[in-house]
């Protein structure tokens, strides 16, 4: 696996990156690592996938592509995996235990007669009432000026309090009266 760190500029002033490239342990459990300091003309990120292509291309380690997999039912790939693994590899007990797990021990499908479950039903959403809303407007001065603020935006714009908590000076438009919300604690 690559990965680069961006250095200081050369004495020319074009940007260099090092690229370490781990691939693997040896027999002491060591990691096997390598690693190559690049110059390049432009620190773009096509210029860095490039180097370090080129230096996993050096070291023979570049990185494996694999073809997207086919979709097989259970029943084909069963077939594929008697014939591949326990005909060849198995002794013929072992291959008949796994012919009988595979084909005839459950003759009824199990789940055939089961209940789906039920779902339960979501709770209702408890909403202020006007007066409760009264009473609570009314106890607000006694608290600080904070949680007057959050308490009044939570009322009147329904932002949940992780979205209240995370709201920035920035979050704030004053020009257009509105409240960009685009954080969560």
């Amino acid at each position: 696996m690559a990965s680069y760190e961006i250095l200081t500029p050369n004495k020319n002033g074009l940007p260099r990156i090092m690229i370490l490239v781990e691939f693997g342990y040896d027999e002491n459990g060591n990691r096997l690592r390598s690693r190559k300091t690049f110059t390049l003309h432009k620190l773009t990120e096509s210029n860095i996938i490039n180097a370090i292509t080129q230096f996993e291309r050096s070291l023979g380690t570049e990185p494996q592509t694999f073809a997207k997999p086919k979709k097989h039912t259970f029943k084909a790939f069963s077939m594929k995996f008697m014939a591949d693994y326990v005909n060849i590899e198995l002794k013929v007990k072992s291959r008949n235990t796994y012919e009988n797990y595979q084909w005839g021990y459950l003759e009824v499908n199990p789940c055939a007669n089961a209940t789906k479950p039920k779902r339960q039903k979501s709770k209702r959403i408890n909403y202020y009432t006007e007066p409760q809303m009264q009473q609570l407007l009314s106890t607000l001065p006694k608290l600080h000026i904070k949680h007057q603020l959050q308490i009044k935006i939570a009322m009147y714009c329904g932002l949940r309090m992780s979205e209240i908590v995370g709201l920035r000076l920035d979050s704030f438009e004053f020009v257009n009266n509105t409240i960009y919300v685009d954080r969560t604690l």
